[in-house]
């Protein structure tokens, strides 16, 4: 029996440890996790080859139905690759055959230490966002994902600018002539009282310069 872990409670890290429990259900699956709540998908549906829709909806440690898995509270500490062991928090260590690791990623922002920044990673993230949304009348985002065309989309009564480095909008998900119909859809008016202005450049976004004490 080999033991698989996966360090990493957010979807990617919960997706793969369901992946493995079904697909490996003789194996002993150990999923890792910091967060004492995991994310998921559920619902999904694919719309295009590269489009899907989803939601994610977020479980207990213990609400995982597989007599394979078991999930590991703590955080992960470092990694001795010599004799594969993962070194936890709380100083107890995992042996392991295979390894994943789906911990995340650290997006590039520029100004992050600025309280007018606020980086979208998580639903704890888009709480606070609603919260700042509050007393904001002009929004700037960074970004052309799937993140950022949810958010353009989901805003209304807002000055936005958008930010990217991209010739069209969703630049991964579209082409050109669909961009620009979407791109249409979006500064109509009937779509909101939003009005919508878009910085595009192919050099990347290395810093921003706050001069208003405003909150917007």
């Amino acid at each position: 029996m080999r033991r698989l872990v996966v360090v990493g409670g957010g979807i990617a890290g919960v997706c793969c440890a369901e992946e493995l429990c079904r697909l490996c259900a003789e194996d002993a699956v150990i999923l890792v996790s910091a967060s004492s709540t995991l994310k998921g998908v559920d619902n999904i549906v694919r719309h295009t080859k590269t489009l899907e829709e989803f939601e994610i909806v977020e479980r207990d440690l213990d609400k995982l139905p597989y007599p394979n898995l078991q999930v590991i509270n703590t955080a992960a500490a470092d990694l001795v690759v010599q004799k594969q062991q993962l070194v936890l928090a709380d100083g107890s260590s995992v042996a392991f055959d295979h390894l994943c690791i789906a911990s995340g990623a650290i997006p590039k922002a520029p100004a992050a230490d600025s309280s007018h920044v606020l980086m979208l990673r998580d639903t704890g993230s888009i709480q606070t966002l609603s919260q700042r949304l509050e007393s904001a009348k002009r929004v700037m985002i960074v970004g052309n994902g799937g993140i950022a065309l949810e958010l353009v989309q989901a805003l209304r009564g807002y000055e936005i600018v958008w930010v990217m480095k991209h010739s069209h909008i969703g630049d991964a998900f579209f082409d050109h002539d669909a961009a620009e119909y979407l791109l249409g859809q979006l500064r109509e008016p009937e779509a909101g009282s939003r009005s919508l202005q878009i910085a595009s450049d192919r050099r990347r976004a290395s810093g921003c310069t706050f001069t208003s004490s405003s909150p917007d």
